[in-house]
């Protein structure tokens, strides 16, 4: 009983971070068969962070080992993500997610794409076809999150600068077919989000020092860089 209590607050947590509805964070109400369901399952397929997407009626979650979970808010029609079909074969591990709030698509980081060698964000749609959004050749994207308007995605990434490791703010500005650095910092970041009511990026630190950030185009564009957009 007291296994379960537990895990009930710490459900409650991860939701009061992790939910997502009309351009909206919400403290959440998770219907009682989704935590009935989840209670149910393996350690292995437990999350580490949710997203409730009241709009389509879905929660996705992501477990310890990279697992990508969907499932309706009835608690039916379970899909592991990662297995749908052979266009996840080349994936190897996913660290972070976020969802469109107008298109039924679902934004995942790559640790290393093993057709290219490289660490990737990508795209999926809800038939499960993956494309790539940009390969990343020198650095690992561990955090992402959408502006409101889905026309740029921002996320936390570790490069190393000649044996040194930098942690940075990056954006891809799909629109524009640019990329750039917002802040660098030889600290780890440790989280990233979007504020959809003023605009701006927010990340902490490991001290938990707050960083806003403008993303405000026209101040931007100095920071960009070309990128392929798939």
């Amino acid at each position: 009983m007291k296994n379960l209590l537990l895990s009930g607050i710490a459900l409650l947590l991860f939701m009061s971070i992790f939910y997502q509805s009309n351009s909206t964070i919400q403290t959440p109400v998770l219907p009682a068969a989704i935590t009935s369901y989840i209670d149910t399952l393996h350690q292995d397929e437990q999350p580490v962070k949710f997203v409730v997407d009241q709009k389509k009626g879905f929660v996705y979650w992501l477990t310890f080992a990279g697992g990508l979970h969907a499932i309706r808010q009835d608690g039916n029609d379970h899909t592991y993500l990662n297995q749908k079909n052979d266009a996840w074969k080349d994936i190897t591990f996913i660290e972070d997610f976020c969802v469109s709030e107008t298109q039924d698509r679902l934004y995942f980081t790559d640790l290393m794409d093993l057709q290219t060698g490289q660490s990737a964000i990508k795209v999926t749609d809800a038939e499960g076809k993956i494309e790539v959004v940009a390969n990343l050749a020198h650095e690992i994207p561990y955090h992402i999150s959408l502006s409101a308007d889905e026309e740029m995605l921002f996320f936390l990434s570790k490069t190393d600068i000649q044996g040194t490791p930098y942690f940075r703010l990056r954006f891809l500005d799909f629109k524009e077919g640019t990329k750039g650095t917002l802040y660098s910092s030889l600290s780890k970041i440790d989280s990233l989000s979007y504020d959809n009511t003023t605009q701006k990026v927010n990340i902490r630190n490991k001290r938990q020092e707050l960083f806003t950030f403008s993303t405000d185009l026209q101040k931007m564009m100095g920071l960009a860089e070309s990128f392929k957009h798939y």
